[in-house]
């Protein structure tokens, strides 16, 4: 087989991946969400409520958080559903003016607001963040053109921009009073810049890729490495970090904040760090996997630059080699 693809093709074959039929990590991007057979919220838990745009992008933000023995998630398609939900999220969306049109379609916003108003969470992430906002401007046509009016739960604004931002970061939490040493780990990939009016940062940017970040800029630089923003009262609160839930140390501080609003007892984080290992254990099966049944020499070439590795990769290398 291996052979005849060659032939006809002109282009090696790198080895047969035989499936993983027990491999337990998170697709890169659903198609689909299974809406059907979802667990009912409960008193005792601490209720996620993520509502299903059209236009939905980056499901893996919540998969860590949907695996908390103490957190029932559900995706919420109508209004209704928001009944007994203890934290709202809106997430990432790949049309931004056009999910919050349809939110508005639904009448969504005026559920949003009582949500609100009974002293519970509403968070966005990344295109959710900017639909929390003031106002959308499109002068490029990155969406189609025009403006559209936000939410208006925080006082930002959001300019799309021709470019996309797509950086790995790190951060270090703001939002939690005296908890500053909380770490977040993810990634930004966006297109638009978002100046907060009167709202306060929730993260600080401490690393943006591979490159540490220079905390003593001047004050001009400072706003670009300020994350996010977040209303008096803590209730409502927006961020560009896609797998802000993924640090377990933060996951855990922030799930016992709602354990706290609700009247529950705060839980150790020892369970928080043990759905953690189980991923970093998976990830490395996988990765053997890889190493066993691919010939990786050729991904390493094909990697090289004037006829050596990447710096980034050369201990990787290394070590695979």
């Amino acid at each position: 087989g291996i052979e005849f693809i060659e032939q006809r093709t002109g282009v090696p074959v790198l080895g047969v991946l035989p499936f993983m039929q027990d491999l337990r990590l998170e697709e890169e991007d659903r198609l689909a969400i299974k809406l059907s057979g979802q667990a009912a919220f409960q008193a005792t838990q601490v209720n996620v409520g993520i509502i299903l745009l059209p236009h939905m992008s980056n499901f893996t933000d919540f998969d860590l958080l949907r695996q908390e023995h103490d957190v029932v998630l559900k995706y919420m398609t109508s209004p209704d559903a928001l009944v007994g939900v203890d934290v709202v999220i809106l997430p990432g969306s790949k049309s931004t003016q056009t999910d919050l049109k349809y939110l508005r379609g639904q009448n969504f916003q005026t559920m949003l607001e009582e949500h609100v108003r009974q002293g519970r969470e509403l968070i966005g992430i990344c295109g959710g963040y900017q639909m929390l906002g003031l106002d959308i401007h499109d002068p490029h046509g990155v969406e189609g053109g025009g403006s559209s009016a936000g939410l208006g739960f925080l006082e930002i604004d959001t300019i799309l921009a021709r470019e996309k931002m797509t950086t790995q970061v790190e951060a270090a939490a703001l939002h939690f009073i005296g908890c500053s040493d909380i770490r977040v780990r993810g990634y930004h990939i966006h297109m638009g810049v978002t100046r907060r009016r009167t709202e306060r940062p929730c993260f600080r940017i401490t690393r943006r890729g591979q490159k540490r970040e220079d905390v003593t800029l001047a004050s001009a630089d400072e706003d670009d490495r300020l994350d996010g923003a977040i209303r008096d009262g803590e209730l409502v609160w927006g961020t560009y970090i896609h797998g802000v839930f993924d640090e377990p140390d933060f996951r855990r501080t922030w799930l016992n904040r709602v354990r706290r609003r609700k009247g529950l007892a705060p839980l150790a984080i020892d369970q928080s760090q043990a759905l953690n290992a189980r991923r970093s254990h998976e990830l490395d099966r996988w990765a053997d996997h890889l190493q066993q049944h691919i010939r990786l020499r050729p991904i390493w070439d094909g990697l090289t630059r004037r006829g050596r590795p990447h710096a980034d990769f050369q201990s990787l290398y290394e070590d695979w080699r």
